[in-house]
């Protein structure tokens, strides 16, 4: 099986995020927009972190969270298999990887979901300084109550000078890894070992390119969470 023909993907690329964003997606493409500018999701959560240090400095939890919040906050480029970069979209080959991501993420983006947790954390210590921050940030704030409405977005027909690796460098060293499995395994154990494959998304992706579908989960599993779609 060939993953590519030298100028496209054969295969098709997947992105997990919530229906909070199908249909600005829909009217404007995949990529087209960086909602974190539009919510302004990074200065919310750099003023949550601000506040959360004078409320959660003795919470043994708050240290440990607040060690991945900053590398969010700091857009840390990727590490091992954790990228704290935020605002370009990614895709990768695998199902399960944009799935779990989906239902990891409540408000369909790490950062956002983070900062909206903390939030709602904070809103339970001071009322007072939680309507402050929700003053400043209404957009952000007024996703709360959609809770989570996981989406997986399906794209096919990429190009391949569209694309290039999680880091930021070409998309060949990936697209070899993924021949290299394509052509050693079956389906199941192919998307497995795409699971750590990643792309960013340089330009965007018209409409007619994409389906959309809502994501039903069946259980409970950290690794693999069973689920079946629905298309919307």
């Amino acid at each position: 099986m060939k993953v590519s023909d030298r100028s496209k993907l054969l295969v098709p690329l997947f992105h997990g995020t919530s229906c909070v964003f199908m249909d600005s997606i829909r009217a404007t493409g995949l990529g087209a927009q960086n909602p974190h500018s539009r919510l302004a999701t990074l200065q919310l959560l750099e003023e949550l972190i601000s506040v959360g240090e004078q409320h959660f400095e003795k919470d043994s939890n708050w240290i440990v969270d607040r060690i991945s919040l900053i590398k969010m906050l700091n857009q840390a480029a990727a590490e091992a298999s954790f990228n704290f970069r935020h605002g370009s979209t990614y895709l990768t080959p695998s199902i399960q990887t944009a799935v779990r991501y989906a239902l990891d993420n409540n408000y369909g983006s790490e950062l956002l979901s983070h900062a909206l947790d903390l939030f709602v954390r904070l809103r339970k210590f001071d009322p007072s300084a939680a309507a402050g921050i929700a003053a400043r940030y209404p957009q952000a704030i007024e996703i709360l109550p959609r809770g989570k409405e996981p989406l997986l977005v399906e794209v096919r027909d990429v190009a391949i000078r569209q694309l290039r690796s999680e880091s930021g460098q070409d998309a060949s060293t990936v697209l070899e890894k993924m021949q290299r499995t394509a052509d050693a395994f079956d389906a199941e154990v192919r998307d497995s070992l795409w699971q750590q494959l990643n792309f960013e998304l340089t330009e965007t992706l018209p409409a007619d390119q994409i389906v959309f579908y809502r994501i039903i989960p069946l259980g409970i599993d950290p690794v693999f969470p069973p689920f079946k779609l629905q298309p919307l």
